[in-house]
């Protein structure tokens, strides 16, 4: 070959045209790495680089698909040509605007509300004026009477007295009402019992987004400086600028892995020459893999395909070791002279090539099996790591030969000074020779101890990676170390989550189909929009289909908090205005109408897209299965609507649907926790398909395996351990589990089926160990060096990762040296048992010499019990190779010699280990009974719970007094039945303790007393007390559940002569409860106006009254026996009506009421229970109307419906059962009508006397 002339370099780049383009996706990533890679002949950018996280969300799935063709179509339809999403609800007012919160938070997580504390807060404030002005709000203007000055700040008792007014006015529930929320001035628990905060905020007008840097710096001896923009999307583009470039930064570690790495390869190899050729393939491999991942699957390349080439260095240098290696044992160990190239390639590839095969396809297909992700992402980082590992594997087995052959012929002379002598016959390496001298004949002498302490050990680690909880939500602040500002600023926003959370905003879409036509393997690409034909807003019956779908929407009290925008309401109310009917077929006027109704769009003159934006319930920072849920709920309410659209024949409101990214996020981290999950068996099952193909031996197949998920086990036990959850950083870690430590023991099982077959086991064991027990150090170092540098990094998610691989590279390594020979060396297959039958040409090692020699006896040295043999170091060796050489293991050439083991010791041993794992699971069985019964445990036996007031200083400035004070939920798995309620009043207070009601509510509220003229987010009334009414009980036999949500008390006290120093030591409701389930079992159904619904009642108004009507959803008939009417301070009655049709066609009826208070007081508000023989029967069908009337002379302005007490409502709660017939506890509508009927003149009839 030497003889034939090479061709020019023309006519190679002619024959190879892939191989310029190789090299050119291998330069210019290094070249620019903050955007795409142009490259000719390619459309668009060959590569872009996304460094971000915002494409780690699940793809393909109805949940995405949803939100992926809803902002298609809010860019228009032009999302796909790069066009960014129109404008949302939540930025539409003043987008151009943003505000600056600046955090002053205390650096020992200690109060911040001291006087020397909150001159340093006002220090680090002037620092900020002189670059961004005067703040808009500010929480230090109080405590400083001369700001921004320090002098005559507030001190000792006057000090105290302002921070309790502060904590009085953050928790006053008349600043609950329909107005904007705006971030705190201090925590959430600073409360009037706990006047501590651990930061003071202000809010500035956002400056010089440059000065940002320098910000964070601002600190003082106490306190440290957080800061964020007000406006989410302004934070996404301004912290998503510091994550990227941060991720560059980091970037630039992979320059000192590399150094080290060549440096390791340079000392394992001895060659310069060597180490820089095998860098240089590694290399080339990565941009190889880059080269067939951009043509199979996408130009998308992302942060995590970036960590691949950190585990490609590992992987790399491994297979380089193992081919080093085998090359000098050649000569060493195998006696075969130095220059002899030939037959030292003779001699290293087969058994080298075939370990660096098998390791390569084993590890490549455990990365493939992370495609079956639904996050993109994922997918290609399992794909781009395959091909990575692949490719290299090609390099090795193709380059590194003639690298060897040369560095023999031309570098060989080169000893570094005599460090780095060339090989000669007979003279091992010092760490090989201390392998196989030293720690092999330890291993196996102790092979029986060794193993029955891994099987107790792997036994626990089972046990305790049982217990790895499920992750929560990955917010990208998490990418930052606890004291960078992200990280911080994120922190102050959990604390400073006040009254007012953070709702999941959800949109109901009308118009387009919800499906993804983007590209499947390229996450930041954007669908095009198919538009839904069918739906045509301007015919009547879409408008009212919408409509009652708005209506319906307020009644779902448990996941609707409010509707934000509802177009065809405001088409409505533009109609009616007018002087034209609403529904309209006319569509001229629709389209006049609908031009200022926010939420419809029209895309062209015959297409319409529409929305209707809710807040729900539940928070974005609720928990997976809460989330869960509520998606559920929502689901099977647009799945009833939709069936509703069938069953009228529109095909228009067929395809309405729901989309949020709540629920995409709640998506992808359920999917993090399966699909690493699926990965895992997926790539261990592929791991064990490749294994069986390449080694063709079940037993050491299974030994492998069985080693490869103590590993895995071992490492999420560490998890446990360090307290962590199955987070995103963590289930990346685990899919990537089995691909890395299937590495070296499949190098170890590969070499010991490379030993002849007629070999003892220990013989066999040996070998293995003498020939890739230094290789398999060598790869692990580099690997974990590699690691290393990943700890080094700034972000958390590349420190994470480096530690989760360390941790891996740990175990793996210590299976292979350690328990691994031990299991070979007592249990290892002998000749040919285990072998798979297989045609001979596909049979493992067909047509080598190993395996045409013929077989010799089965040996009986292994066991004492015998004939004796021949010492290791005195038996000839066997017949391998060519001519006469000998193979012969490096622990023969240097006399180590195999420990005596019986039989009986290896079956003890057998036995041992399995018994293990039987008590292990046994354990666990005991545990999670235990468990269960704990749970059990859990839920006492009471008959009274107290919901009371302690040591209450009554307000002696204001003759009414409404105070309010939150506990803790029930449990939701302890089902606690309420068979009656009856009042604690102390003695000193009986006189002005007016009412006390205990609310169900949404959301859990403080326990430290509040005033709170209304409950806000109150779902329901459990109990309900005033002057003059005893111990209440409901009829024999009936029971009220409570549990699983939150409950409040509100007390009202009517201190009429402002007496001083009144303190109430103990006053509430003792609730009588039972845990055995009554006979009957009723709940409360709410029934009149939303509170987010509208209403206006015009100021001076001496009787408005306002009507809703609403048909409660039931199943069956269902008997009301009490009910409590509720309204504000301008409520004056009360009163129900029941309206029935005497027959399908015929209109409704009043055939009597279901409660009514026609004399209503707001100070005087209880439950009321009928006779027995006056309990209402409401059935299926049948309406409600619930009239109310306000007195609004004492106001001078509008009054709208709302939660606050400033604000009014009209509602009732109705104690019915069976519960079985009621489908939903929730009956409100979305708006109030006027009505010039007095329901004063409504004949009532009275409850009975709740005594």
């Amino acid at each position: 070959a030497g003889a034939a002339r090479a061709p020019p370099l023309r006519e190679v780049l002619q024959r190879h045209r892939p191989l310029p383009v190789l090299c050119l996706l291998g330069v210019n990533p290094l070249r620019r790495v903050d955007g795409g890679v142009p490259l000719r002949g390619f459309p668009g950018n060959v590569l872009n680089f996304d460094l971000g996280l915002d494409a780690f969300t699940i793809k393909y799935v109805e949940i995405s698909n949803r939100v992926e063709s809803m902002q298609a179509a809010e860019c228009g339809g032009q999302c796909a040509r790069g066009v960014g999403p129109g404008r949302r609800l939540d930025d539409h007012d003043d987008p151009d605007h943003s505000r600056f919160v600046a955090i002053y938070a205390s650096a020992d997580n200690t109060s911040v509300l001291t006087e020397e504390r909150m001159r340093q807060a006002l220090e680090l404030e002037n620092q900020l004026r002189d670059h961004l002005g005067e703040p808009v709000l500010s929480g230090l203007r109080a405590f400083f009477p001369n700001y921004p000055a320090a002098e005559g700040a507030l001190t000792g008792a006057a000090f105290q007295a302002k921070l309790y007014d502060s904590a009085k006015l953050m928790h006053d529930t008349r600043n609950w009402g329909n107005s904007i929320a705006v971030w705190p001035s201090y925590e959430k628990h600073f409360t009037e019992c706990h006047m501590e905060s651990r930061i003071v905020t202000s809010t500035f007008a956002e400056g010089d987004r440059d000065m940002y840097p320098e910000f964070e710096t601002y600190a003082t001896s106490d306190l440290y400086l957080a800061f964020f923009p007000e406006r989410e999307h302004v934070e996404r583009e301004v912290f998503g600028k510091q994550r990227s470039a941060t991720i560059v930064m980091d970037a630039l570690l992979l320059g000192g892995v590399l150094l080290v790495s060549y440096a390791l390869m340079a000392i394992m190899t001895r060659s310069i020459f060597i180490a820089t050729a095998g860098m240089l393939g590694i290399v080339l491999s990565a941009a190889g893999a880059l080269f067939f991942y951009r043509i199979v699957a996408s130009s998308w390349f992302g942060i995590l395909n970036a960590i691949a080439f950190f585990l490609l260095l590992g992987i790399g240098c491994d297979d380089i070791f193992v081919l080093s290696d085998t090359w000098r044992q050649a000569t060493e160990v195998q006696d075969i002279p130095a220059d002899e190239c030939f037959e030292r390639l003779k001699f290293t590839m087969p058994r080298a090539g075939f370990a660096i095969l098998t390791t390569s396809l084993t590890t490549a297909f455990a990365f493939f099996g992370n495609m079956i992700s639904v996050i993109p992402p994922l997918r290609l980082f399992g794909l781009y790591s395959g091909f990575m590992v692949l490719v290299d594997c090609a390099m090795t087995v193709t380059l590194m030969p003639a690298v060897l052959v040369i560095q023999q012929k031309y570098f060989a002379r080169f000893d570094c000074y005599g460090r780095w002598p060339a090989e000669k016959p007979g003279s091992p390496r010092r760490l090989e020779a201390f392998f196989v001298t030293r720690l092999l004949p330890k291993i196996m002498k102790g092979a029986p101890a060794l193993l029955i302490i891994c099987a107790i050990l792997v036994s626990i680690s089972l046990n305790v990676a049982m217990e790895l909880p499920a992750g929560g939500e990955f917010h990208p602040s998490e990418l930052f170390p606890a004291h960078h500002n992200q990280a911080k600023a994120q922190r102050a926003k959990l604390m400073m989550a006040n009254r007012r959370p953070h709702l999941v905003r959800a949109v109901l879409v009308s118009g387009v189909v919800p499906v993804d036509y983007s590209h499947t393997l390229n996450p930041t690409d954007k669908t095009a929009v198919h538009w839904d034909t069918a739906f045509d807003p301007t015919k009547p019956e879409i408008q009212t289909f919408v409509m009652e779908v708005c209506n319906s929407l307020l009644s779902e009290r448990r996941m609707v908090r409010s509707v934000d925008a509802c177009w065809v309401r405001t088409v409505a109310q533009k109609l009616l205005q007018e002087g034209h009917e609403f529904p309209t077929s006319n569509a001229t006027l629709f389209h006049i109408a609908a031009r200022d109704a926010w939420g419809l769009e029209r895309v062209d003159r015959d297409q319409y897209f529409g929305r209707i934006y809710v807040t729900a319930t539940v928070e974005n920072q609720a928990s997976i299965e809460e989330l869960r849920e509520h998606y559920d709920m929502w689901e099977v309410w647009n799945n009833r609507w939709k069936a509703e659209a069938r069953a009228r024949g529109l095909s228009g409101g067929e395809n309405i649907f729901h989309a949020s990214e709540a629920w995409v996020r709640m998506a992808t981290i359920e999917d993090l926790s399966t699909s690493c999950i699926s990965a895992v068996c997926v790539s261990t099952l592929l791991v064990a398909l490749t294994l069986l193909v390449m080694m063709q031996n079940v037993v050491v197949v299974g030994a492998v395996m069985l080693h490869v998920i103590s590993v895995c086990l071992a490492v999420v036990a560490v998890l446990v351990l360090r307290g962590k959850s199955l987070g995103v950083t963590e289930s990346i870690g685990i899919t990537i589990l089995v691909g890395l430590s299937v590495d070296y023991l499949a190098h170890m099982g590969t070499s010991y089926l490379d030993e002849p077959s007629h070999l003892p086991r220990d013989e066999r064991m040996m070998g293995a160990f003498s020939h890739f027990g230094t290789s398999v150090m060598a790869g692990a170092t580099t690997t974990l060096l590699s690691a290393c540098f990943l700890l080094m990094g700034k972000l958390t998610f590349f420190v994470d990762i480096g530690a989760f691989v360390v941790c891996m590279v740990v175990f793996a390594f210590f299976a292979a040296i350690f328990p691994f020979p031990a299991t070979m060396f007592l249990f290892g297959p002998v000749g040919n048992f285990g072998q798979i039958p297989c045609p001979k040409r596909f049979r493992k090692g067909a047509g080598s010499e190993n395996a045409a020699e013929p077989p010799e006896p089965e040996p009986k040295a292994v066991v004492d019990d015998g004939p004796a043999r021949p010492s290791t170091a005195t038996r000839p060796s066997t017949a391998s190779g060519t001519g006469s050489r000998t193979s012969r293991s490096l622990a023969v050439n240097l006399g180590v010699e195999a420990p005596k083991v019986s039989r009986k010791l290896c079956a003890a041993t057998l036995l041992s280990i399995v018994g293990i794992f039987i008590a292990g699971g046994v354990a666990r069985g005991i545990l999670s009974s235990a468990a269960g019964a704990t749970v059990e445990a859990d839920c006492p036996e009471v008959t009274e719970i107290n919901f009371t007031f302690n040591d209450y200083l009554i307000d002696d400035q204001n003759p009414d007094d409404y105070r309010c004070k939150g506990f803790p939920p029930p449990p939701a798995h302890c089902p606690y039945y309420l068979m009656g309620f009856k009042p604690i009043v102390a003695p000193e207070v009986e006189h002005v303790v007016h009412h006390i009601i205990i609310f169900a509510t949404d959301q859990p509220q403080q326990s430290c007393p509040f005033t709170c003229f209304d409950m806000p987010d109150a779902t329901g009334m459990d109990a309900g007390w005033a002057v003059g009414v005893g111990t209440v009980t409901w009829p024999q036999g009936v029971g009220y559940k409570i549990g699983g949500y939150a409950q409040a008390i509100q007390m009202h006290y009517n201190n009429y002569n402002k007496r001083s120093g009144l303190i109430d030591k103990r006053s509430g409701l003792t609730m009588m409860v039972q845990t055995k389930r009554p006979e009957t079992v009723m709940t409360s159904i709410n029934v009149g106006l939303h509170p987010r619904g509208t209403m206006d009642i015009p100021p001076n108004e001496t009787n408005g009254t306002y009507q809703v009507e609403c048909a409660p959803a039931l199943d069956g008939p269902i008997t009301v026996l009490g009910y409590a009417t509720h309204a504000h301070q301008l409520g004056k009655a009360v009163v129900s009506e029941l309206l029935r049709r005497p027959s399908a066609d015929a209109a409704f009826q009043r055939i009597g009421d279901v409660g009514s208070t026609p004399y209503y007081n707001f100070n005087n508000q209880k439950v009321d229970l009928f006779e027995e023989a006056q309990f209402r029967t409401v059935n299926p069908g049948d309406m409600i109307r619930l009239s109310c009337s306000f007195d609004s002379t004492s106001r001078t302005q509008w009054t709208r419906s709302g939660y606050g007490s400033q604000d009014e409502m009209c509602m009732t709660f109705l104690y019915a059962y069976p519960v079985e017939h009621i489908m939903d506890g929730s009956c409100l509508v979305a708006s109030a009508h006027a009505s010039s009927s007095r329901p004063f003149a409504a004949k009532v009839e009275p409850p009975r006397s709740a005594a």
